[in-house]
Formats: structure tokens, C-alpha cells, sequence
């Protein structure tokens, strides 16, 4: 028998507890790939890897909004998509500053980071079989003084698209 916390310290310990507590099947996508640091411990490797810029040879180029692949034909998807947004002049500056805009991807606004989301989701309801798993690794920020509750606007429109 294991032991499922709901606290951990470690996000690979995160996934592999949802993976044991909802998924009959590994992670078969990952739309967002990028170097694959989920995949160095013991999560398995996903046999789909997308990534809008591939970062290795077996890494497919394509968009998380529009995935070459049919309808209703996966069990499980991890997403670990992008969480910020900036048009900020700092991007620019060849220095220390805004390190994390610098080393993950951006969106220009909050509002084409939703859209991005949104369109992702239609994406993974087409491609999800009727009991698959979408495992939807976000991150609530703070930025110019707001605060984004981005899980809570992904569960919502995540929530308007079950039919």
C-alpha cells in the first residue's frame, strides 16, 4: 500500500501521486515539452513530446492549440504551459532582471495567455479519450500588483467546456 500526501516538496512526487491516484496509463503527451524535466526521475517518458520550439531531436514541432493527432485517441496528458505575461522593456535588457520572463515563454498579455489556455483545453477535450486525464500544472502569480488565480480560471473554463 503507498502513501498519497497532499503535501509535497517535490513536483515529481506530485505527479507520480496523481498518476498512482486517477490514471490507469502513464503520461502518453506532453504538448508542451520543452527539455523534459518531468521525465529525468522516475516519471516515464511520454511517447507524444510537442513543443512550439523543440529543444532536442525527438521533440515534434507543433502548437498545444492544434496537435496532429485523433480524435478521442489518449488517456493521459501532462500540460505544463507557460504562466506569464509581459510586454515589459526588461525582456529586452541583457541583464538579471525579470530572470523567470526571460527563461520560461511569455504572452504579450494576460488576455492572449486565457486565450492560449482556452484553446488548449478545446485541444485536449478532442484528443482525450471519455475518461481521459488532463494533468494541468499552473501557477497562481502576482504581477504589477494583481493577483491571478490561475487555477481557478482554469478549472472554470475547463468546467464550461464538459458537455
Amino acid at each position: 500500500m503507498s502513501i498519497i500526501k497532499s503535501v509535497y516538496d517535490n513536483e515529481e512526487v506530485i505527479i507520480d501521486a496523481i498518476l498512482k491516484l486517477h490514471c490507469t496509463h502513464p503520461i502518453q503527451l506532453d504538448p508542451t515539452y520543452s527539455k523534459g524535466n518531468f521525465y529525468k526521475g522516475k516519471i516515464k517518458q511520454p511517447k507524444l513530446k510537442y513543443d512550439i520550439y523543440p529543444q532536442s531531436d525527438d521533440v515534434i514541432k507543433a502548437n498545444a492549440e492544434s496537435l496532429p493527432i485523433e480524435n478521442n485517441s489518449l488517456h493521459t496528458i501532462m500540460f505544463d504551459p507557460p504562466f506569464l505575461a509581459t510586454k515589459g522593456p526588461s525582456l529586452q535588457k541583457e541583464d538579471n532582471s525579470n530572470r523567470i520572463n526571460k527563461r520560461f515563454g511569455v504572452y504579450p498579455t494576460e488576455i492572449e495567455l486565457h486565450t492560449f489556455y482556452i484553446n488548449a483545453l478545446k485541444e485536449f477535450y478532442r484528443i482525450l479519450d471519455k475518461n481521459g486525464i488532463l494533468i494541468f500544472k499552473c501557477q497562481d502569480k502576482v504581477s504589477s500588483g494583481k493577483q491571478y488565480l490561475s487555477h481557478v480560471f482554469i478549472i472554470n473554463e475547463a468546467e464550461k467546456l464538459i458537455v
